[in-house]
C-alpha cells in the first residue's frame, strides 16, 4: 500500500515536472578523466561569477571553459597552492577570490582576476586548521574549525589579504570550541561556543557569555536569539547589553536532545528528539508544531520555494525531508494545506 501511494505521488510530481518544462530542450554529456577530469570522484560543482565551472574532486580542483579542463594539484615550489587534492566545498567572495575547503581542514584561496592561488596568513603562521566558513556581506571572509577558534580574512588593496585570530589564547574568545559564525541584520558578527558567546563589531570584541553552551542563532529584525545546548532561548537586549531568556524547550517537550532548527516565515523551527517545537517570532511563544512530525531525526534538506504572480507573492512552499519520511506544507492565499507521503 505504501508503495503504491509513493508510486503515484512520484507519477503526479513527474508530470508536473514535464508539463513545466515541456518547452525546454535539455541536453546533457557525462564528462570522465577521458576528457580532462583528474577523479571521476565529484565532490563539488561551482560556478563563478565569470562563468567558469569548477569540480571539486578526489584527486584535485578542476576548472572547465566550455571546452577544456585546467586541473590545479597541490604544489612543492614554495608558491601558494591547492592544500590537498580532497576538495569538499568551493565558493566566492564579493571579492572575486575562490575558497576551496579540503578533506584536511585546510582551506585555499584562489585570486579569480591574477589566476593565481594566493595566501592569506603568514607563513610561521600554526593556527590553519578550519573546515566552515562564513561570508559576511562587507566582504570579509570568517574560517573556524569546532577546535580551533575563528580566523577573520580581510581584503585589502591589491588583492592582499590579512587575518586575525580569534582565540581564548588572545583573549578574544571565551572558548576555542567554535559552533557557529553568524551575521545579524545590522551586519554585526556573532560567535557561538560551547563556553561562551561573543560579538564583533568593526573588530572590536565583546565577550557577551563566558558559561552558557551556545548551538544557534537567528536574527529577526533588530532583534537577536540564541538557543543554547539544554534548549533555552535567549535574546540580546541592546540597553543592557545582557542576555534575556524567552523560553525554554524543557518546559514544553520535557527532557530532549536538539537535532536541527531553521526558520519559516515568523517561526522558529526547532528539531528535537521528542518532536518539532515552535518559537513565535511575533508573540514570543513556544508551542509543539502540530504539523511536522519528526522525532530523533535531522533533516537532509529543507527547501523554500516563493511563487508569484503580477508580483504577488500568492504560495510559499516549505519542504523537510528525511531518509524516511517527506512532509510539507503548503499556504496557499492564506489556506494552509498539509500533506504527507510516506516512503518504506
Amino acid at each position: 500500500m505504501m508503495k503504491k501511494r509513493f508510486l503515484f505521488a512520484f507519477i503526479l510530481f513527474l508530470i508536473s515536472v514535464l508539463n513545466t518544462y515541456a518547452g525546454i530542450e535539455l541536453r546533457s554529456r557525462q564528462m570522465k578523466t577521458s576528457d580532462g577530469l583528474p577523479s571521476n570522484s565529484v565532490r563539488y560543482m561551482y560556478q563563478d561569477s565569470k562563468g567558469f565551472l569548477w569540480f571539486g574532486t578526489l584527486n584535485g580542483l578542476s576548472r572547465y571553459d566550455g571546452n577544456s579542463f585546467l586541473t590545479f594539484q597541490p604544489g612543492n615550489d614554495g608558491k601558494p597552492s591547492l592544500a590537498d587534492n580532497r576538495i569538499f566545498n568551493i565558493t566566492e567572495d564579493k571579492h572575486g577570490f575562490l575558497w576551496m575547503g579540503t578533506t584536511v581542514r585546510l582551506y585555499s584561496c584562489y585570486d579569480l582576476q591574477k589566476a593565481c592561488f594566493v595566501e592569506y596568513m603568514e607563513p610561521e603562521d600554526q593556527d590553519r586548521n578550519y573546515s566552515k566558513l562564513f561570508l559576511a556581506s562587507c566582504g570579509d571572509v570568517w574560517l573556524w574549525h569546532p577546535d580551533n577558534g575563528v580566523r577573520r580574512v580581510i581584503h585589502q588593496e591589491e588583492g592582499i589579504l590579512t587575518s586575525t585570530v580569534f582565540k581564548t589564547e588572545a583573549g578574544n574568545l571565551p572558548d576555542n570550541r567554535v559552533n557557529f559564525v553568524r551575521e545579524d541584520n545590522d551586519g554585526r558578527i556573532w560567535i557561538g561556543t560551547k563556553r561562551g558567546l561573543a560579538l564583533v563589531v568593526d573588530g572590536e570584541v565583546k565577550i557577551v557569555d563566558r558559561a552558557l553552551h551556545f548551538v544557534s542563532m537567528l536574527a529577526n529584525g533588530d532583534r537577536v536569539y540564541f538557543l543554547t545546548e539544554n534548549g533555552d532561548i535567549y535574546s540580546y537586549q541592546e540597553k543592557t547589553q545582557e542576555l534575556l531568556k524567552q523560553a525554554a524547550l524543557s518546559a514544553v517537550a520535557g527532557k530532549m536532545s536538539l537535532t536541527d532548527d531553521f526558520r519559516i516565515k515568523d517561526k522558529w523551527v526547532i528539531l528535537t528528539s521528542t518532536g518539532v517545537y515552535n518559537y513565535d517570532l511575533v508573540k514570543y511563544t513556544l508551542t509543539p508544531d502540530t504539523h511536522l512530525d519528526i522525532k530523533k531525526g535531522e533533516p537532509v534538506l529543507l527547501m523554500e520555494r516563493l511563487s508569484y504572480q503580477d508580483n504577488v507573492p500568492i504560495e510559499y512552499a516549505y519542504n523537510v525531508y528525511r531518509a524516511d519520511r517527506y512532509r510539507y506544507n503548503i499556504t496557499l492565499h492564506k489556506n494552509q494545506i498539509n500533506k504527507e507521503i510516506v516512503i518504506g
